[in-house]
């Protein structure tokens, strides 16, 4: 036995019994970042990591809210450019001195827009349903079902775009 005072045995038992189980997960401060450290500690903008991750929901909600707000924005400043060159292009839709609405001519470029998407995805989900029915062989069964229905292959791309559920 060693000559340690009963005092320093049972501080050695405490530090080890600290070491071997620590009384709860909070004990120990998590290591973190440089980045996160600038926001995490007393006087900053987080008091503990667990308020930290508390805020992350909200945050996230706010980004992808935010990240909605550009893309529509993005949409309508490309809209806003087509119009334009479209209008170089074209002859101007205003003399001088007339008004001209903008809202309106962007809400009409947006359903425009719009209605294109819809004629797209209505031609995609078409072939998509084409393919997966006769493989390979879709383009030549479509094709057939126009001529069964005495129209051209064009006609038939027409009611595709506007009543897809016709086709299939």
């Amino acid at each position: 036995m060693t000559d340690q005072t009963i005092e320093e045995l049972a501080n050695q038992a405490k530090e080890e019994e600290q070491v071997v189980a620590p009384t709860s997960v909070t004990d120990t401060p998590p290591e973190l970042s440089p980045e996160l450290m600038e926001f995490v500690g007393e006087g900053k903008k987080y008091a503990t990591p667990d308020i930290a991750l508390a805020s992350l929901p909200d945050k996230e909600a706010h980004i992808a809210n935010l990240e909605a707000q550009i893309s529509q924005q993005t949409q309508v400043a490309d809209l806003l450019k087509e119009f334009k060159a479209n209008q170089a292009k074209d002859k101007p839709v205003a003399q001088v001195g007339q008004p001209v609405d903008v809202p309106e001519l962007v809400r009409q470029e947006l359903a425009k827009n719009a209605q294109r998407q819809q004629f797209n995805n209505n031609i995609i989900k078409v072939d998509a349903a084409f393919r997966g029915k006769f493989g390979e062989e879709g383009n030549d069964a479509y094709a057939k079902v126009a001529k069964i229905a005495n129209l051209t292959v064009e006609q038939l791309n027409e009611i595709t775009k506007v009543a897809p559920e016709v086709v299939l």
